[in-house]
């Protein structure tokens, strides 16, 4: 997320739902790259297998959240 995003109460739902998109991006692409150095991926040296991206997973959890309009208005309830 750009600097210039607006995050105030307004926007702060889209704003979460493009950071977990990203989020869901990077890890089917295994890659994600650190803000403040860019040529280091976060995410190498995992490797992960069917189940560690499956439902209970928390990349599955990520994808439940982005696909379930109610699950996420249940995270702005808390």
């Amino acid at each position: 997320m750009d600097e210039t995003s607006d995050w105030s109460s307004r926007y702060v739902g889209c704003r979460l739902m493009g950071v977990l998109t990203q989020l869901e991006r990077a890890a089917s692409m295994a890659q994600l790259p650190h803000y403040y150095i860019p040529h280091v991926n976060l995410l190498s040296g995992l490797t992960w297998t069917d189940s560690d991206t499956g439902e209970m997973s928390p990349f599955g959890c990520v994808r439940h959240l982005i696909n379930s309009e109610t699950e996420m208005m249940s995270v702005f309830r808390q």
